[in-house]
């Protein structure tokens, strides 16, 4: 029962490494804090390699797709391809939660100096530890907040990209009739000479 309460409770405090590291066979039971950031690059490690392999998979199903002729050939490469797709975006995806969790592993055991200089003082050190915390997870926040930040940039060029495609479309599309006009009436008349 005890030892069924540690795994619930190591699964609370790192939920991100205790299901990728069950799912791609690592041991992470009973792992001290300080081998934690080990773990995790491991584990990082681990599923980049998992990418480069799904990656070559991808890779030599698109070949096969190029020399297959028949439907069925052609059939079992787009799903061995969409597959891999699939795959690789659950990969990506992991690996981006598992950043994500190093990013906030470091911002926690970043120590001030004010923590190191005052450890013999239960208050002060509680204090600072409490600051600690905050700011790793301020500093995550952050980090988070810049993505996002980035993400709406892009977002926000894609759709005035698009703005300015539709624009285009609508006030060119009465400037080429135009032209197609008075194209198709040089053919018209080239037709008349002959």
């Amino acid at each position: 029962m005890a030892d069924s309460y540690y795994y619930q409770g190591d699964y609370i405090r790192h939920p991100v490494l205790y299901e990728l590291s069950h799912k791609y066979g690592f041991i992470t039971e009973n792992v001290a804090e300080e081998a934690l950031p080990n773990k995790l690059e491991e584990l990082k490690e681990h599923i980049r390699k998992e990418i480069r392999k799904e990656l070559k998979i991808k890779e030599g199903a698109e070949k096969l797709r190029e020399v297959a002729r028949d439907r069925k050939s052609l059939s079992d490469v787009a799903t061995i391809v969409k597959k891999s797709n699939s795959k690789l975006s659950e990969l990506h995806n992991e690996l981006q939660e598992l950043e994500s969790q190093i990013i906030m592993t470091q911002g926690q055991t970043v120590t001030s100096p004010t923590a190191a200089n005052h450890e013999h003082d239960p208050v002060i050190s509680m204090h600072t530890a409490s600051i600690t915390s905050q700011d790793g997870s301020k500093f995550a926040n952050d980090l988070r907040l810049v993505s996002l930040e980035k993400q709406l940039n892009i977002e926000q060029k894609v759709k005035q990209g698009a703005e300015n495609m539709i624009q285009s479309l609508t006030s060119g599309g009465d400037s080429f009739p135009s032209r197609n006009n008075s194209t198709s009436s040089r053919k018209s008349s080239r037709g008349r000479k002959t």
